[in-house]
């Protein structure tokens, strides 16, 4: 058996292999829970978790933000000019390695990728990232995306099969949760009612744009009902989620007093919350 031979065969069997793996990933259906801090995102992650077809893993400060910013070069000049069109799989690599080894040829603007390829490796580390466990639908739940950054628009441009949970609360009991939990400056309940508005803003956007893709759950009726149907028929699940066994374990960070608003806020302080939060609020049926 030849040495070419043995090459050859080696880099086709690469190449299919390479081939099935991309649709592979473009086929992932993975799992992603959005809220603001304090909302519930937490409890809906437990939950998906009691299955075993899913591992929803937690947050990762965010890191994201960067990542997000720049795949989104390629949308714009003048990194979208060097996103050739060419196929560059092994069968052009000689014909690549010739061209930017020979001192005769304008090399500066001559790279060995084109946007197919440039796509593919950030959705292969992202898998390689969060889906190692090895389970059918992998995913993670954050609390940082989804007000100044684009992370949620990169995710759904390399998974288009995706699914996005966001998870509301009364903007009241989170902001309240926040000051009694970790300490918030409650002087400071203008400034997060500001922010809760901002980053709910762009989930309302996102799920009118993209109603098969996102779906949003009040951390109240999730209380109340003492379910999740909602979400299992959203992300298509015919095993059931065992809500039970969650519920009736206290988790030290998860557990609050039962405190009411009125021995915290001012009536004026309530008032101005409501006022800033309230066209949002109102989508999600508070207030």
């Amino acid at each position: 058996m030849s040495n070419m031979y043995v090459y050859l065969t080696t880099l086709t069997w690469y190449y299919f292999y390479m081939k099935l793996f991309k649709k592979q990933l473009q086929e992932e259906r993975p799992v992603f829970i959005f809220g603001t801090g304090r909302s519930g995102t937490t409890l809906v992650q437990r939950i998906i978790n009691t299955n075993a077809d899913f591992a929803i893993s937690g947050e990762h400060g965010g890191f994201l933000k960067g990542l997000a910013e720049s795949y989104f070069y390629k949308d714009a000049p003048p990194f979208s000019g060097y996103l050739n069109n060419s196929d560059v799989y092994f069968i052009e690599k000689s014909e690549y390695l010739k061209n930017i080894k020979n001192p005769e040829k304008w090399t500066a603007w001559t790279n060995f990728f084109n946007e197919d390829i440039f796509v593919t490796q950030y959705r292969k580390f992202l898998y390689d990232i969060f889906a190692r466990v090895g389970v059918k639908r992998w995913g993670f739940k954050d609390i940082l995306y989804g007000n100044d950054d684009q992370v949620l628009e990169f995710l759904l441009d390399i998974f288009p099969k995706l699914k996005c949970i966001i998870v509301v609360r009364n903007p009241l009991d989170v902001i309240l949760s926040r000051i009694e939990s970790f300490g918030h400056n409650r002087d400071n309940h203008e400034e997060m009612a500001d922010r809760w508005v901002a980053q709910n803003m762009k989930y309302i956007a996102l799920l009118k744009k993209y109603p098969d893709s996102f779906m949003y759950c009040r951390y109240e009726t999730l209380l109340q009902d003492k379910n999740i149907s909602g979400v299992e028929d959203f992300l298509a699940t015919k095993k059931p989620f065992d809500y039970e066994s969650v519920l009736k374990v206290k988790i030290v960070n998860s557990a609050e007093k039962r405190i009411d608003r009125d021995a915290v806020f001012t009536e004026h302080e309530n008032k101005r919350i409501k006022e800033i939060t309230a066209s949002v609020a109102n989508y999600f049926n508070y207030f």
